[in-house]
């Protein structure tokens, strides 16, 4: 057990460190990584998309790659039950119908999501919670890096 623990603290010690040795602009690098998280998180997107996007907006796309990675769909299930919420509050659906819905039915999956009525009421409120909750998370990692490299710049010029 304990040589497992001291394997994730040396990975996790690399993942860090790799984010202050990427020589970009902190903007860039924050932006990369916040791109990565969102895509990283949405369901059905990954590191192709997030390649894309970076290299589109010019982020740095190796903390976008760090980033969609560290963030795969196994984080998906776990922001599920929140988008879920959030998509249902906005869209005006009921949370618990909305589960109903997803039980309800006698149909085999494919004709299930492809229904109008699933559509409007599930998957609708789900991808409108998944965009509003993967935005928030970004957004936080965003000033999160970005705040973190600027102050390790300043410290790393103090000392120099």
């Amino acid at each position: 057990m304990k040589k497992r623990i001291i394997f994730i603290n040396k990975n996790l010690k690399k993942f860090i460190k790799q984010f202050f040795l990427i020589n970009d602009t902190p903007l860039k690098v924050a932006g990369g990584a916040a791109i990565g998280v969102f895509f990283g998180i949405l369901p059905g997107e990954g590191l192709i998309t997030t390649l894309a996007v970076t290299t589109i907006l010019g982020f740095n796309r190796l903390s976008g790659s760090i980033a969609v990675t560290a963030t795969n769909m196994w984080s998906t299930f776990l922001i599920l039950p929140s988008a879920a919420f959030i998509g249902s509050k906005i869209s005006g659906k009921e949370y618990v119908e909305m589960l109903s819905n997803i039980n309800g039915y006698d149909l085999s999956l494919w004709d299930l999501i492809t229904t109008k009525f699933f559509f409007k009421n599930v998957t609708i409120p789900l991808l409108i919670g998944f965009v509003v909750v993967c935005s928030f998370i970004s957004l936080f990692i965003f000033f999160l890096i970005y705040l973190s490299l600027i102050i390790y710049s300043k410290r790393k010029k103090c000392k120099n």
